[in-house]
């Protein structure tokens, strides 16, 4: 797979895992640049903050996973080498791209403020309890 020179050969990658890997960069940086506007702030300060929101989007999608695989009978092995490995690699995306922002640009702006509305809270509740209640008894 590596050739000589230390780079991969791409021709030995299987064509659909070639096309999901480009497909997911592509999409994530789409995500970015959609973000890149939003995340106002002076040069690596706003870097900073838009990775702490998406550590922390990332953060409490992998224990709202790891709650809801503790209702799984068949027990929390099959839920940490599949489910939860699963979700965790498709949303890493969150942890690394923020790296990828412009650093030398100031961007004007209130930013990313997200206020908290308990309408949502009790909203993503309710959903995530049907979900636990629906998805997590089942393999």
């Amino acid at each position: 797979m590596w050739s000589h020179s230390g780079f991969m050969n791409i021709s030995v990658i299987p064509r659909p895992v070639f096309c999901s890997m480009v497909t997911y960069r592509w999409i994530a940086r789409l995500f970015l640049h959609s973000i890149e506007a939003r995340a106002a702030g002076l040069r690596s300060h706003r870097i900073k903050v838009a990775q702490c929101i998406a550590f922390t989007a990332h953060f409490n999608g992998v224990a709202v996973y790891l709650l809801i695989g503790l209702l799984n009978p068949h027990g929390l092995g099959i839920v940490l080498t599949s489910a939860l490995a699963a979700s965790m690699g498709g949303t890493s995306g969150l942890l690394w791209m923020m790296r990828l922002l412009e650093k030398t640009r100031d961007v004007p702006g209130p930013g990313l403020h997200f206020a908290r509305s308990w309408v949502w809270i009790i909203v993503a509740a309710r959903v995530t309890a049907t979900y636990a209640a629906v998805l997590g008894p089942t393999v």
